[in-house]
């Protein structure tokens, strides 16, 4: 009796988004949408440093994968040398505050990305201090959404000084809209005396 041949494992399709796709990452790729696709942190670290070699991608969306650490640590990478991206969304993972602090220095040797979407992470306090950090030195940055991110307190005093600096001209940003919880644009309104020089959003 003939034994049953195994099935031949299914190919693997062209257009799977993969690190280990060149074509795809090096080509002319502008706008990913992987919004809700379960990668992980490991995948989407993976993912990432297969876009660290594109330099046409405007915008990139990641939210809803769960990324951690590792990805923070690679996107921080992209945000440092990419003279493309315009609009980042990592809305929706478990960005911590060490991711906020990778963010930040990212954004301190970028000038061109303009919207940065974090909300619903866990940055906290310490995160947006770094994020206040990088709103001082970054000179492209327009949009930020920090809402739904355990900020309290400290972390919206932290935020209202640089909006401060950059009212009185301090500093240069283009920043025009901060998206916050409700009670820390109340802190911010109040620190900055209702003068925060950019339109905050809750």
């Amino acid at each position: 009796m003939r034994g049953i041949a195994p099935a031949t494992p299914p190919r693997p399709s062209p257009n799977l988004l993969t690190p280990r796709s060149p074509s795809l990452f090096r080509s002319s790729l502008q706008n990913l949408n992987l919004r809700l696709n379960r990668l992980g942190d490991e995948g989407g670290k993976l993912l990432l440093e297969g876009l660290l070699e594109n330099s046409t991608l405007t915008q990139l969306n990641l939210s809803c994968n769960a990324l951690e650490f590792d990805a923070a640590t690679t996107t921080r990478q992209i945000v440092a040398t990419s003279t493309a991206l315009r609009n980042l969304d990592l809305s929706c993972n478990l960005l911590s505050e060490e991711a906020g602090r990778l963010l930040r220095e990212g954004l301190q040797q970028n000038g061109t990305l303009q919207s940065l979407q974090l909300a619903k992470n866990w940055v906290g306090n310490e995160g947006a201090a770094h994020m206040a950090e990088a709103i001082k030195v970054n000179a492209g940055l327009r949009f930020l959404d920090l809402s739904e991110n355990h900020i309290h307190e400290p972390g919206a005093e932290a935020l209202a000084e640089a909006l401060g600096e950059i009212k009185v001209g301090v500093i240069r940003s283009k920043l025009q809209k901060l998206k916050l919880d409700a009670p820390n644009v109340d802190t911010v309104q109040e620190a900055t005396e209702g003068r925060a020089g950019v339109e905050l959003i809750a």
